[in-house]
């Protein structure tokens, strides 16, 4: 189980604790561990994210196995630093006309961060459209749901978004590319990023006994060849 303490409007957290879990969708929800009120995570019309209380849930436990992944840092191994040190020597001797990959790092760092530990899926190869869930030795609870497939990935760290952190779990799709990436921080931040475009920062907050989001701040996401 996932725990993030929301914080005041002075910095300092709140004695209160939300569980963060997704659905079989990808979609993420928050649930108050004080007033066990579930709340669910969508994207608004200006590309940043909300909380709405969701009433009268119906979620079952399922059956979904999570994909192995290690951090590229993993001091431990010797695959992950190879990994970094071919990203990085990628990056260094780069050729003008690869602008493909020079844009993707730029728009997914988060891809430098991990690897797939094990290859091996419990989807056949028929099924297109589904999202993958793969952790490092981190634990959350995924559940069946009748909601509508998420538009964004997810990225879940533990640490903040300014400090040291680690990437514990992700979501990726499979099917087409979605417009979103999600990056969640047990320090109870979250960033919403529209790929190419901006992102909001974010803070989880509450009043009341009732979580939202404080000290939105949007930002460009700028590319070197802009």
């Amino acid at each position: 189980m996932l725990l993030i303490k929301p914080i005041d409007q002075n910095g300092s957290q709140i004695d209160s604790l939300y569980e963060v879990f997704f659905d079989w969708t990808g979609n993420i929800y928050l649930k108050s561990q004080k007033t066990n009120k579930i709340y669910q995570i969508l994207v608004t019309n200006i590309n940043n994210i909300e909380l709405i209380y969701f009433d009268d849930p119906e979620f079952n436990d399922c059956n979904i196995s999570f994909k192995k992944m290690k951090l590229s840092t993993d001091p431990t191994s010797l695959k992950g630093k190879l990994i970094k040190k071919k990203n990085n020597d990628t990056n260094d001797n780069i050729e003008s006309d690869d602008e493909t990959n020079n844009i993707n790092q730029e728009l997914y760092p988060e891809n430098l961060e991990y690897f797939e530990d094990d290859n091996e899926s419990d989807y056949s190869d028929d099924i297109q459209d589904y999202f993958a869930f793969s952790k490092t030795d981190s634990e959350i609870n995924i559940y069946t749901s009748d909601e509508s497939t998420a538009i964004y990935d997810t990225f879940i760290y533990n640490g903040s978004y300014n400090l040291h952190n680690n990437l514990m779990i992700k979501t990726l799709y499979n099917g087409y590319s979605l417009p979103y990436r999600l990056l969640i921080y047990s320090s109870g931040e979250f960033i919403i990023k529209t790929i190419g475009i901006s992102q909001w920062y974010n803070q989880l907050s509450e009043s009341n006994n009732e979580p939202f989001f404080t000290n939105s701040k949007n930002t460009l996401i700028k590319l070197s060849n802009k």
